[in-house]
């Protein structure tokens, strides 16, 4: 979904929208000013809603002759997702703003005023270079490093993310082991603080691959999965074993409904002497050919 908004920011409408609960004295705000002029940088997070309208484009052929109808809106989807406001203070006539998710990584950002510029992308860290230049002032930055926060209680964009290393990994039966276990023990750590419910979540992880056997034994879950996932709940600063659980919670139901589907869109492998329906795989030879057939037992 980040992905989209982000490449597509031409179509969207974007409505700010404060936390519930604080009301703007509450909301922290960085302020950082360089050292070598009164440029002044504050950065504020927010939620926004973010609204994406989905066009088709209907086209069709008349007498050898191509036409198109235009594009019309087919889909409407909207959601909640952190952001960050980035506000300018400056009498410099250009301000340049650019953010990297990663060295050679950079993440688009809003223009919304002439002091203004929104931030939307998942929760991380960036780097956020503010550049600024005037013919008779020169040149003047300011360079910080932020971090974009979770919504609290909304997960689902770590849960997708959880779900996709997963299908990289092509090893479906752990895949839904690992969510399987982690559904059953989830319930049993609400009652700890939140250090010892981290330790059971790493158990029960640790137990469920433990459980592998044959081609499972050759994927590497733990740099394919378990590493980039760390790394994401070590940007998310969880402090609430009420939080964690509700990721995990989200990570093992999507990991589980991702396993589920593609177990079940694959044909069932059967071996010699299996029942079903009353009938039992059986070697059949009748002229010194032999095959497997089905053969009725009752």
């Amino acid at each position: 979904m980040f992905d989209n908004i982000l490449s597509s920011l031409a179509i969207f409408s974007f409505a700010l929208m404060i936390t519930a609960g604080h009301d703007e004295t509450e909301r922290e705000v960085l302020v950082v000013q360089s050292p070598s002029s009164p440029l002044q940088v504050s950065f504020e997070q927010i939620e926004v809603e973010a609204t994406e309208k989905i066009e088709s484009t209907l086209s069709f052929k008349y007498n050898g002759e191509s036409i198109s109808t235009g594009s019309q809106v087919v889909e409407q989807t909207s959601e909640i997702v952190p952001a960050i406001l980035i506000g300018v203070t400056t009498d410099y006539k250009f301000v340049n703003v650019t953010v990297f998710k990663s060295k050679s990584e950079t993440v688009s950002t809003t223009k919304i005023s002439d002091k203004r510029y929104l931030l939307l992308a998942p929760a991380g860290t960036y780097g956020v270079h503010i550049d600024v230049y005037d013919p008779e002032k020169g040149l003047d930055k300011v360079v910080q490093e932020i971090v974009v926060e979770a919504s609290v209680g909304d997960f689902s964009d770590l849960a997708l993310m959880s779900a996709d290393l997963a299908r990289g990994m092509e090893d479906s039966p752990t895949q839904k082991t690992i969510s399987e276990d982690l559904s059953s023990v989830i319930p049993t750590l609400e009652s700890l603080e939140y250090v010892d419910a981290l330790a059971g979540i790493k158990t029960s992880i640790t137990l469920s691959l433990t459980k592998r056997r044959g081609a499972s034994l050759d994927k590497d879950w733990y740099d394919g999965w378990r590493v980039p996932l760390d790394k994401e709940f070590e940007a998310l600063q969880l402090q609430t074993t009420e939080d964690l659980l509700q990721a995990w919670g989200e990570i093992a139901k999507a990991m589980y409904v991702e396993a589920v589907t593609v177990l079940e869109s694959k044909p069932k492998k059967y071996i010699l002497g299996d029942i079903v329906n009353d009938h039992q795989l059986q070697k059949v030879c009748e002229n010194g050919i032999c095959s497997l057939k089905w053969v009725r037992i009752k």
